[in-house]
C-alpha cells in the first residue's frame, strides 16, 4: 500500500507540473483557441489538487480503522517526547540548583549549608 501511495503521489506530482506547464504556454499563445485552452488549463490546475483532497478525505472517512492505527501511534510518540521533554526540564532547573548553591556557597552567603 505504501508504494502505491508513493507512486500515486509522483502522478499527481508530474501531472501538476505539467499542468502548470501547459498553462503558462496556453496564457503566451496568439492562436485562436488558446484563451479557451488557457480557461480549461487553469480550471484543471485549481480542480486537480482539490479532487485529490476530497478523495483522501473520504478515504480517511470510509476506512478509520487505518487512519486510527497511525492516530494511536502519533499519539505514543507525542507522548513520549513530552515525557522526554520534562526530564529534561528536570535535569536542567536541578543542575541550575546545584549550580546555585555552589555560587552561594563560593560567595560565603550559606556558610552554615555544606
Amino acid at each position: 500500500m505504501k508504494r502505491l501511495k508513493r507512486i500515486m503521489a509522483w502522478i499527481a506530482i508530474v501531472l501538476l507540473i505539467g499542468m502548470y506547464i501547459v498553462t503558462t504556454v496556453m496564457a503566451f499563445m496568439a492562436t485562436p483557441g488558446s484563451f479557451h485552452m488557457f480557461q480549461t488549463s487553469l480550471a484543471a490546475t485549481i480542480m486537480v489538487p482539490v479532487m485529490i483532497y476530497v478523495v483522501l478525505f473520504l478515504y480517511r472517512l470510509i476506512h478509520p480503522e487505518k487512519d486510527a492505527e497511525n492516530s494511536v501511534s502519533r499519539e505514543q510518540e507525542r507522548e513520549e517526547r513530552t515525557a522526554a521533554d520534562r526530564m529534561e526540564e528536570q535535569e536542567a532547573v536541578a543542575g541550575r540548583e546545584t549550580q546555585s548553591k555552589e555560587n552561594r556557597r563560593r560567595a560565603g552567603y550559606d556558610v552554615g549549608e555544606k
